[in-house]
């Protein structure tokens, strides 16, 4: 189960109802350690309440999409970074109303 309210580090932000994807491995529990407090197992697709600095973690992830092309002045092929994918996706469910 995902971290609570009661027993995260106040230093990880407010809490953020999002829906955990893993676009990596798809239907694929995760576990991870984030500066010093776990989170998990996340069930690919649930809902859960995790921290906004966590949040952010998860999406920054990625691994580089590379492709062999051809050097001109050599012929020979290299590989090229042409991008990045997103290994999860925390998708938001509920944004927190405003205080008033």
């Amino acid at each position: 189960m995902a971290k609570t309210s009661k027993d995260q580090s106040p230093d990880l932000g407010p809490l953020v109802r999002v829906q955990f994807m893993n676009n990596e491995n798809r239907g694929v529990d995760v576990s991870f350690n984030y500066q010093g407090a776990h989170f998990g197992p996340l069930e690919d697709g649930k809902e859960y309440d995790l921290p906004e600095k966590v949040v952010q973690h998860l999406n920054s992830l990625s691994t580089p999409r590379m492709e062999y092309r051809s050097d001109p002045a050599t012929g020979q092929m290299k590989s090229v970074n042409i991008g990045s994918v997103h290994r999860f996706s925390c998708h938001p469910v509920s944004v927190p109303q405003a205080a008033v």
